[in-house]
């Protein structure tokens, strides 16, 4: 369970985590940050650890806070298509019309369900059930790159990872795949 501190103009959450070995501080690209700690250290020690690291924190926010200011607009997804009812209505018609074509197309398999969701550190996930979640940001993204998703959670249907045979199955659906790929990450 994950619980709110602040320390002068640092908000930040602590979690102790079962499987931690070591204190880790993560900040997100709209600048939250979280603390993970072991269950063996105490929440004073996260405490102390973050006062120790407020300078380099505020370094690495000032930085994100760069990187995102540069970066054209076209690129700011998530701030010109905000999670709406109404944005959220359109990417469900969006992207199950293009899941089901793009299915019946390359795969053939059966899809459980489909979830659309405010998904904030992937565009999309697919489970051992054939349940496919996809993040309602991927129906905005230029139609190459809504596609290259789309076909990737598909993809996992048939593999659960991503093995060689996993990016072959890719690449019958999408030859420009690699690009896709790289491309992608310009969005935010």
């Amino acid at each position: 369970m994950s619980k709110t501190y602040q320390i002068e103009d640092v908000e930040y959450s602590l979690t102790k985590v079962r499987r931690s070995k070591h204190i880790r501080i993560t900040i997100s690209a709209d600048g939250r940050v979280h603390v993970t700690l072991p269950t063996w250290t105490t929440l004073k020690t996260g405490h102390a650890f973050v006062l120790e690291r407020l300078s380099w924190i505020r370094a690495q926010r000032a930085t994100l806070q760069q990187q995102h200011d540069a970066l054209p607009e076209e690129f700011r997804i998530r701030e010109r298509f905000p999670d709406t009812p109404a944005h959220r209505k359109q990417a469900r018609e969006i992207l199950t019309e293009r899941l089901h074509a793009l299915n019946e197309e390359y795969f053939q398999k059966t899809v459980n369900r489909i979830s659309i969701r405010n998904m904030r550190t992937r565009w999309g996930s697919c489970s051992n059930q054939g349940n496919i979640s996809l993040s309602y940001i991927v129906a905005f993204l230029p139609e190459p790159l809504r596609d290259y998703v789309v076909i990737h959670e598909l993809a996992h249907l048939v593999h659960m990872n991503h093995s060689a045979a996993f990016w072959k199955l890719v690449a019958r659906a999408d030859s420009q795949y690699a690009v896709h790929k790289k491309e992608i990450q310009q969005y935010r």
